[in-house]
């Protein structure tokens, strides 16, 4: 299975359905549907998207939001040793929207 890790700003064009963007998610949410990718988020990012779905709509919403999106994600930790690897190997993050 495919693997692919969602920016920030992607989760974002979903959660605040921004019409440029929302149908590159919605393809990828599909393939997580079909089970064809699983889809990562960052462990950071979650806090980053709280925080500004809580501002732009509320802090039910965002709630609400951050208890879907981890029931369909797997949160990938980053720490130095990551990174380092990472580097070592010079990996590229795979990204499946906006190619």
């Amino acid at each position: 299975m495919k693997k692919a890790l969602l920016d920030t700003n992607v989760v974002l064009d979903f959660a605040l359905a921004r019409e440029k963007f929302l149908d590159n998610v919605i393809k990828i949410l599909l393939l997580v549907a079909e089970k064809k990718v699983t889809v990562y988020v960052s462990a950071s990012s979650i806090t980053d998207i709280y925080y500004i779905l809580s501002k732009a709509e509320s802090t039910a919403k965002a709630l609400s939001f951050i208890r879907e999106l981890v029931e369909i994600t797997e949160i990938a930790t980053v720490d130095k040793m990551v990174v380092q690897t990472a580097l070592a190997y010079n990996l590229k993050i795979l990204k499946m929207l906006y190619n």
